[in-house]
């Protein structure tokens, strides 16, 4: 045998002994695990490979952006809103107030869009809109603002009372209508009066409609409404209803609790000054349903904004 024969031969030997080993390892479990999990040659442990997470897909989020706002006579209406169905209604309902020529209708569809939670009483927000000067209102998200021109900060507030019976709570307004500045000229024409007539004393009638002038959204009486009541009251000698009206400003489930709070209000009065008038009156609210003017004028919604008083 040579030499080179005996020196491979050592060589396979040492080659099956290796293997041998490695096998022994395995099956004693401490050779390299195939799931990557547990111990490795020689005892060394083997870090576990973790799945990486998952990233969630980016989710559209609802939102709700709608606005109306009022130019003269034309109203315009943009945001989104979910479907054609409701950018027709919103049309209709403008229409309604506004007349089909005087609508722009700048709204846009998109299905992720929301609906506001006032949008069953839009009629009545698009007419809020309608009954002030230049008015506009947009809601994003949970924020309202209103915008406008108002006579003085008592019809700002006004304003913003009788849109919130229509908006519902849980909302943001950031009231923006701006306070038009009033001021009374000096008149020194001679052939004018230097003071304006005092109001006349109702006659007694069987129905008399008192000249007696609310502030969009308010009960409250003023001064000179007290003193046109005290005039009439010695004229009330049998049960007489005392009927309480609005104009068509908000939906007409606050039109007519309003209307009869200004029913109840009156009454009250009188009975402070003379309790046995009081017992003959019976308050009752109309809402809107019975005007005597125009609601599409400022002067109009004022005349309709009264009282009436009619014996039985």
């Amino acid at each position: 045998m040579t030499t080179n024969n005996v020196s491979n031969g050592w060589r396979w030997v040492g080659l099956i002994s290796i293997l041998l080993a490695l096998l022994v390892l395995w099956l004693m479990g401490l050779g390299p695990s195939a799931s990557g999990t547990g111990t490795s040659c020689c005892g060394v442990q083997v870090a576990a490979q973790q799945p990486s997470p998952a990233v969630p897909a980016p989710v559209n989020q609802s939102a709700v952006h709608v606005a109306f706002q009022a130019k003269g006579a034309i109203v315009t209406l943009t945001g989104e809103v979910p479907s054609e169905a409701e950018r027709h209604n919103a049309f209709n309902a403008a229409a309604a107030v506004f007349g089909t020529a005087n609508v722009v209708d700048n709204l846009t569809v998109w299905k992720d869009a929301s609906l506001p939670g006032w949008w069953k009483n839009i009629a009545g927000v698009l007419s809020w809109v309608k009954g002030g000067t230049d008015f506009g209102l947009s809601q994003q998200d949970n924020s309202i603002t209103l915008t406008g021109t108002a006579a003085g900060d008592a019809v700002k507030l006004a304003k913003e009372t009788a849109v919130k019976a229509l908006l519902g709570d849980n909302l943001r307004i950031d009231n923006q209508i701006w306070e038009e500045s009033t001021s009374v000229a000096t008149i020194s024409e001679p052939n004018l009066p230097s003071k304006l007539p005092e109001a006349t004393e109702p006659s007694c009638n069987q129905d008399m409609n008192v000249a007696i002038s609310f502030k969009t959204g308010s009960a409250e009486l003023s001064a000179n409404d007290k003193e046109q009541l005290k005039q009439i009251v010695h004229c009330i000698a049998a049960q007489t209803e005392v009927a309480g009206h609005t104009d068509n400003v908000g939906n007409d489930n606050f039109n007519q609790k309003l209307s009869k709070a200004r029913a109840e209000a009156v009454k009250a009065f009188i009975a402070g000054i003379d309790p046995k008038k009081g017992k003959l009156l019976t308050a009752l609210g109309y809402g809107k349903d019975k005007p005597v003017a125009d609601n599409g004028t400022d002067e109009g919604r004022a005349k309709n904004r009264r009282i009436e008083f009619s014996a039985k």
